[in-house]
């Protein structure tokens, strides 16, 4: 695991190149944006669940959770692009890392998908009548764009990140689910191409155990290997492997 400092410092010995040392300072600052994120997707369920009408306990329980693990999702990827953004106007050298580019998916597709549902719920006041078609379109189209997003971003990591097989054939097996996920998750495809979308959809549960088994792998990988990987890198790891776990339980059982 990387030491965070390196020998190439300020006069006044304040590191200049890499990522500074974890601090109380990154903490509130997740934190804070975690209570913003939370607080958002707190309205939104309940205001989901009173617009819609009355659901089992169990899967208003269910959806909170939900909600409450995109929030956690989110707030770690905006808090580390709001970090990566700092350092670099502090005139810090912080070169773009595996973990960074999940951040950055995270941070740009949840951001969207919190985008597209604000203007799909909130003019409707539960009146279906107003459900106009743009707004299908609309709500239909932003898990294939946020899917869309982490293909490009992984695609181009392949391609400017160098120096680790590994990680390179991570990201390549990431593109690929992200390209899988955006048309299996949007049923505008369902229709014109059956049994192309019925192909996507059995080999997505395998595309899906692949890009996870390959991120844990990378990241023990790179422990073992003693990687120069800041903080900032594994944050985003772990934040990779978390939408997994809720995935994985569901298909186990």
């Amino acid at each position: 695991m990387e030491s965070q400092h390196d020998d190439r410092t300020s006069p006044a010995g304040e590191q200049r190149h890499g990522a500074p040392y974890f601090s109380l300072a990154s903490l509130f600052l997740w934190l804070t944006v975690l209570g913003m994120t939370f607080a958002y997707w707190k309205w939104f369920c309940d205001y989901s669940l009173t617009t819609w009408g009355r659901t089992p306990k169990w899967d208003v329980l269910n959806l909170r959770l939900q909600y409450a693990h995109i929030a956690l999702l989110q707030s770690t990827g905006i808090t580390g692009m709001m970090l990566l953004l700092r350092w670099r106007w502090q005139g810090r050298k912080v070169p773009w890392q595996p973990g960074h580019l999940i951040l950055l998916h995270l941070a740009l597709s949840i951001t969207y998908l919190m985008a597209v549902r604000l203007c799909w719920y909130f003019p409707l006041d539960g009146n279906l009548d107003q459900m106009q078609p743009w707004r299908m379109l609309l709500l239909h189209s932003s898990a294939f764009a946020g899917a869309l997003f982490g293909a490009m971003i992984y695609a181009g990591g392949t391609l400017v990140l160098r120096g680790s097989w590994v990680w390179t054939i991570t990201l390549a097996i990431l593109a690929v689910q992200s390209v899988c996920l955006a048309f299996v998750d949007c049923p505008l495809f369902r229709a014109p191409y059956p049994s192309w979308y019925r192909t996507l959809q059995d080999i997505s549960p395998w595309l899906f155990a692949a890009s996870y088994a390959a991120l844990l792998l990378a990241a023990i990988w790179g422990v073992f290997q003693r990687d120069r990987r800041d903080w900032l890198h594994w944050a985003g790891v772990g934040a990779g492997l978390v939408p997994h776990v809720p995935a994985i339980y569901n298909w186990v059982l």
